[in-house]
């Protein structure tokens, strides 16, 4: 079949941005985007075929806008098409049969609302307001033509529930597991999470502040890789290495520790799944997504999102490490079971038992 797969940008090396890859190369399928900058994103997009659309020059936002608009006037001849995120929801009413992954539905304009409303002036918030009122209008009524709906995780499928009235499957996103390979245990504990406010990473960084003899290497980058350097300026315990090839970060999971995560209302969180297929447990917040991927004190150890717990589930991956050879052992094989049930082939037989 002759298959689109849709996508407002390509601008990042993030969980979507593989699957995105995976379908594409899977289906040998065309990508087209709002947005796509090659220096950015996965190298191997180069190899996909990728139609961008006419650049514009626009606040976030606005571009955003700008991005669902252009989708819209859009009309594509393909056999089936794929969407990813909500601005791909305007060609559903007029090319079928589609499928919608739903990573999650605008967390902007649905589940933070209320903490986006504040990042505005007063006197700007009415405008704000009345524009997400707008979307909401348009999200809804596009999403009655879409033909199946996919989430990531039972999470994000109760939320699909909740914002659209619709019933959704579940394929979890894929790891490669053939990628994320145990190395050895080198003297560190790794963070892979995007350099932007959700992510939280100045957490995981001003916990090291305080654990001096701890070594921390933060491999990613983002909107905050300036506050990060900087939190870090001093610090010889931490390592900021910013953007990463894939090789680096290979080697990376393979030999740290324990990976570390501070983002609230993860929607699924691949860090959690890539750490484990390297066999090393993810210190993660135990909500949302990475209450169903990681398995507690087996898989990983869930803290509360302060720097103080994050120093002391450091302190209990540190005492396993010296207690028994064995229980860090176990803790591995665990690790990379848990990881097989997120592989690759799993996650491409569900999606093309849900196409047909």
């Amino acid at each position: 079949m002759k298959i689109a797969i849709i996508h407002s940008n390509l601008i990042n090396q993030g969980g979507i941005e593989r699957i995105v890859l995976l379908m594409a190369k899977t289906f040998k399928a065309d990508v087209i985007t709002g947005e796509y900058d090659k220096e950015k994103t996965f190298k191997e997009f180069e190899k996909i075929n990728v139609i961008e659309l006419p650049k514009t020059d626009l606040p976030q936002k606005l571009k955003s806008l700008m991005i669902r608009h252009k989708f819209k006037k859009l009309r594509l001849d393909y056999d089936f098409y794929i969407l990813h995120g909500g601005a791909s929801l305007e060609l559903a009413k007029h090319h079928k049969p589609n499928l919608w992954y739903c990573h999650s539905p605008t967390k902007w304009l649905y589940q933070l609302y209320k903490e986006e409303v504040k990042k505005y002036p007063i006197y700007l918030r009415p405008l704000f307001i009345l524009y997400c009122k707008y979307l909401r209008i348009i999200d809804k009524r596009n999403v009655k033509h879409v033909d199946i709906i996919m989430t990531n995780s039972e999470n994000i499928k109760q939320t699909v529930k909740k914002v659209y009235k619709r019933h959704a499957e579940i394929i979890n996103p894929p790891v490669n597991t053939n990628r994320f390979k145990f190395i050895r245990y080198d003297n560190f504990y790794l963070s892979t999470a995007r350099l932007s406010p959700d992510k939280r990473v100045d957490v995981i960084v001003k916990a090291f502040q305080q654990m001096p003899k701890k070594k921390l290497i933060v491999a990613s980058s983002g909107s905050e890789l300036e506050k990060i350097k900087s939190l870090a300026k001093g610090y010889k315990n931490i390592k900021i290495e910013g953007r990463v090839s894939d090789k680096r970060l290979t080697e990376l999971y393979g030999t740290c520790l324990a990976t570390i995560c501070a983002s609230k209302h993860e929607d699924f969180g691949m860090i959690a799944i890539e750490s484990m297929s390297a066999g090393k447990p993810v210190i993660a917040i135990g909500d949302m997504g990475f209450a169903e991927s990681i398995i507690e004190n087996k898989t990983g150890i869930f803290y509360d999102g302060t720097e103080k717990q994050l120093i002391e589930s450091v302190k209990i991956i540190d005492s396993v490490k010296d207690l028994s050879k064995e229980l860090v052992k176990k803790m591995r094989t665990d690790c990379e079971k848990r990881a097989e049930y997120f592989s690759e082939e799993s996650f491409v037989s569900k999606l093309r038992k849900a196409m047909k």
